[in-house]
């Protein structure tokens, strides 16, 4: 009812498994990170609309993938044969399941390197501050850990290529974050007369 009652599935039931694997990886890591990584400021606040968005991305996002596999929708050819083999994965799949991974994996290295700013070598939050970080993905973009996120949501978008519900989550999510990339890069840019010319805001190198 959420999706429309006269929605149809344009993509096949294993693209829509792998799809629901990797955002349901991706959800338990952001929920880790939030509760032992991250080390937010004691006076900082977040408006209300922001904290509501965040308690209905991720199940409006799970929700957007389901609403249009097979067996939740009109269409008539329902293929009995619901398994899933990992050998049955195209080259295709595979490509785009690495480029997620190996986002994902970055996004966790930046996310602790944002954490240990605030902390001293004991790994105790000994500060509040806004320091420039360093490392990894941190010589190249201002916010690695945000563009991360982009190239996960372009990488489900690639497996569910047809997919109409999920091309509106990773919209919101790309016009989202790059707004939000680029406030950060301008507001480093301001605050700290070190801070790196190569280091660009969305694409290394470019811009």
């Amino acid at each position: 009812m959420l999706c429309g009652e006269e929605r149809f599935a344009h993509t096949p039931k294993n693209r829509i498994f792998i799809a629901v694997c990797l955002m349901t990886l991706q959800i338990y890591r952001r929920f880790y990170d939030t509760h032992y990584v991250s080390v937010f400021g004691q006076e900082s606040k977040m408006h209300i609309f922001h904290y509501v968005v965040g308690h209905v991305h991720y199940p409006g996002a799970a929700l957007a993938i389901l609403c249009e596999a097979p067996i939740f929708t009109r269409t008539k050819k329902v293929i009995a044969d619901a398994s899933f083999r990992i050998f049955d994965l195209t080259l295709s799949e595979v490509v785009i399941i690495a480029v997620f991974l190996l986002a994902w994996r970055h996004q966790q290295i930046c996310t602790r390197i944002l954490a240990e700013l605030r902390k001293n070598s004991k790994g105790e939050v000994v500060s509040n501050e806004y320091n420039l970080p360093n490392g990894d993905w941190f010589h190249y973009l201002t916010a690695p850990h945000q563009t991360t996120e982009i190239i996960m949501y372009a990488s489900v978008m690639w497996l569910l290529w047809h997919h109409i519900s999920w091309f509106f989550v990773f919209t919101w999510v790309l016009v989202n974050q790059v707004e939000t990339i680029l406030l950060s890069h301008w507001w480093y840019q301001e605050n700290f007369k070190d801070f790196p010319k190569k280091r660009k805001a969305l694409i290394p190198f470019l811009y």
